[in-house]
């Protein structure tokens, strides 16, 4: 920054210091001049006569110099006094011009020089006081010299130089009227300009105050912002839609926004929206958009007019990633989906029990009485025939039952350490009877697979069931796979598929290369009667599920059209009770005994109450009945005589079995009970066992069955 003692912000002051310095280089060129003119011996003073004046100049100079600088006047009009100074620095020219007689006119034009370079900055009025001053002065110096030395001077040229020197500052003062005028105006603009010129910067500074502010705001923000024009093309984009696309700014720059980020298969939308925008509104929407990479992003959109100073000068919209949002929207709807499906698969559960159990009951009576009326008949050929279809009927019946009530988690009734690697290998050999030959049955597993806890029957019947819709899926040759294999079920698992625990499972997996199912045919696959093929079957995966789940373990087929189907079950490991694997126990022949001793008949069915008394009659056993829970415990209470055992149902019209189990127990603290229902043993059944009761039979069952029932129990076998 270059150096200056003219300050620029006090215009009053910068004026003072020009003059001031102005009359102190005329004082030094007096000083020059008058050591030429003495050392010439031109100078009419002598020796200390040059010295005296020379002082004399320098004190007046110094003195109105050090008033100015130490502010002693303030306390006059400023810039008053600074005009003195310039007073003193004509008396001081003047003077000069009275000792250098050949020099007058030099003198003369020094200080018309002066004036003209130095004092200009005098307004009209000073301009009128100094030319008149100065005209006085010279006249009083040609005066002087006229009187005391006449011959140095010539009267008629001194006149014609003071009358020249009055003419040109007459002059000067006309021009220093319009000088001053100029001036003033001039320096009128030149504040007003600074003024403005100020101003502007001002407005500028905070323009680019605002500008950075703004850039840095909207740089910074959480969600994309891209701005483009009429046409679609971008002009400005924040760092964070370059962090979201993964565009850098110069390849987003210029190019259509719609083409950049928008979906092929919308641009028809795209531009729809770019329209409205362009048409003066705004738009709200929530939609896909695509990233450099090929990603897809659901983004929240909201774009309308950049308006400035009632001008339109571009559009803008705000990307708002709401991926998050919807993917947990997406992940709230699949959990209310698998919620529904398996509230709707418990209320279809619950009612599968219930028409199991009347189906039993039902199916007690017809099974019961065929075994009576057979035994009643003289044995024929014909009526075997007859006997032996109904019978063969009753069982299939029987079997439908048990689906429905496996589906309906009715039970594991046998579980035991089951390996489900040995168990596949024996269960093999028995389902192949009834697969297409052209079918190949491939099987894998892993080594060490751990034991579950399973009942083998049931485990058939999950195998069966899944294989049998495999062999049906494939037309013509194919392949059945079925591996097993260990899995560890972390947290992001089971929360995927509610009622899963963490932990080790065994995954059993049959894939198959079928046609393969739609979306709606695998959704209903486990629902009861729930067929592709036709009207009244569809129990066997129904069925499965139900096993599957009573295994607290989890059943999930994956499938697609013409691309096969794949079934994944996941049952908890255990460690291994016995190493032995179970197999399927054969009924032995029964011979029928006669018995003694009195049963109590709790039921409230008669058509039940009727076959189950003509069978215990029909062994031998006196038989007393009671239709409800009430009944039941006033007999208990009240008959005199010896009560032996008690068939006990768990359905019943006042009260439910597991509360009249230690009611009747209480008035009879050595009665033996056989719980019989049409549920399976898992639920209430199992409950009263737990509580104390002596064995468990399921409707429909068969004399022999019950025979050997009430002989292991009363024997105490």
């Amino acid at each position: 920054m270059a150096f200056s003692i003219i300050p620029k912000d006090d215009p009053r002051q910068a004026l003072r210091i020009r003059r001031t310095l102005l009359a102190i280089s005329m004082a030094a060129i007096h000083l020059v001049m008058c050591c030429a003119m003495y050392y010439q011996g031109l100078f009419r003073l002598s020796l200390t006569g040059f010295v005296l004046f020379t002082v004399a100049l320098w004190i007046g100079h110094f003195s109105i110099f050090t008033i100015i600088r130490t502010g002693l006047n303030k306390q006059f009009a400023d810039p008053s006094l600074t005009f003195v100074q310039i007073l003193w620095t004509a008396t001081c020219i003047m003077l000069t011009a009275y000792f250098l007689n050949e020099l007058r006119p030099v003198v003369l034009m020094l200080f018309l020089v002066g004036m003209l370079f130095g004092f200009l900055r005098l307004n009209f009025r000073e301009f009128i006081y100094l030319n008149l001053y100065a005209i006085i002065l010279y006249g009083a110096v040609i005066g002087l010299l006229y009187k005391f030395h006449p011959q140095f001077i010539d009267t008629n040229k001194e006149i014609i130089i003071w009358f020249s020197f009055s003419l040109v500052m007459f002059c000067f003062s006309l021009m220093g009227r319009e000088i001053s005028h100029m001036r003033e105006t001039l320096r009128a603009q030149n504040i007003q300009l600074r003024e403005e010129v100020a101003e502007r910067k001002k407005a500028q500074e905070e323009m680019q105050f605002r500008k950075a502010y703004f850039e840095g705001l909207v740089d910074n923000m959480p969600d994309g912002i891209a701005i483009f024009d009429d046409d679609g093309t971008i002009t400005e984009v924040n760092s964070r839609f370059i962090r979201m696309f993964g565009y850098p700014e110069e390849e987003a720059l210029g190019k259509k926004i719609s083409e950049l980020v928008g979906l092929p298969d919308r641009l028809v939308e795209a531009r729809a929206y770019r329209r409205r925008i362009a048409s003066g509104g705004t738009l709200d929407a929530e939609t896909v958009r695509r990233k450099k990479d090929g990603a897809l992003i659901d983004v929240s959109l909201r774009s309308a007019p950049v308006i400035v100073d009632n001008t339109r000068i571009g559009h803008f919209v705000i990307y708002g990633d709401i991926s998050p949002r919807k993917q947990a929207e997406k992940e709230r709807s699949r959990l209310e989906s698998q919620l529904q499906q398996a509230q709707k698969m418990e209320a279809v559960a619950t009612l599968a029990g219930g028409v199991a159990h009347e189906f039993n009951n039902a199916l007690m009576g017809i099974v019961g009485n065929i075994e009576l009326l057979k035994m009643d008949l003289p044995e024929d050929e014909g009526r075997d025939k007859y006997f032996k279809a109904m019978k063969s009927a009753s069982h299939r019946m029987s079997r439908l039952t048990d689906r429905l009530l496996a589906y309906a988690q009715g039970g594991k009734y046998q579980p035991k350490d089951l390996k489900l690697d040995d168990f596949v290998i024996q269960t093999l050999p028995i389902l192949k009877h009834d697969l297409n030959s052209a079918i190949r049955v491939e099987t894998h597993f892993s080594k060490d697979i751990p034991h579950i806890k399973a009942d083998y029957t049931q485990m058939q019947m999950v195998l069966s069931a899944i294989v049998a819709n495999s062999n049906e899926a494939i037309e013509d040759e194919g392949f059945i796979r079925i591996t097993a294999e260990n899995k560890d079920l972390d947290e992001d698992f089971t929360k995927q598929y509610p009622g899963l625990k963490l932990g080790s499972y065994i995954c059993l997996t049959v894939e198959d290369d079928g046609k393969g199912m739609d979306e709606e045919t695998r959704n209903g696959i486990f629902e009861p009667f729930f067929t592709t093929k036709f009207q009244g079957r569809g129990m066997g995966m129904a069925a499965v599920y139900g096993i599957v789940k009573n295994h607290d373990g989890w059943i999930y087929v994956d499938s697609e059209l013409g691309k096969g189907t794949t079934v994944r079950i996941y049952l908890p490991a255990i460690s291994a009770g016995s190493k032995e694997g179970a197999k399927a126990v054969t009924q032995p022949e029964i011979e029928l005994g006669i018995g003694e001793g009195t049963i109590l008949v709790i039921e409230d069915e008669d058509v039940v109450i009727e076959v189950t008394q003509a069978m215990l009659e029909r062994l031998g056993y006196r038989v007393m009945v009671a239709k409800t829970g009430k009944a039941a415990i006033h007999i208990a209470e009240t008959f005199d005589g010896q009560i032996d055992l008690a068939l006990l149902d768990i359905k019943l019209p006042d009260i439910e079995g597991g509360k009249v189990y230690p009611l009747i127990m209480k008035a009879r603290p050595g009665l033996k009970v056989i719980v019989f229902s049409g549920y399976a043993i898992e639920g209430p059944a199992q409950k009263i066992l737990d509580a104390g009761a002596q064995d468990f039979i399921q409707k429909p069952f068969s004399l022999a069955t019950l025979s050997e029932k009430l002989k292991k129990v009363l024997e105490g076998k």
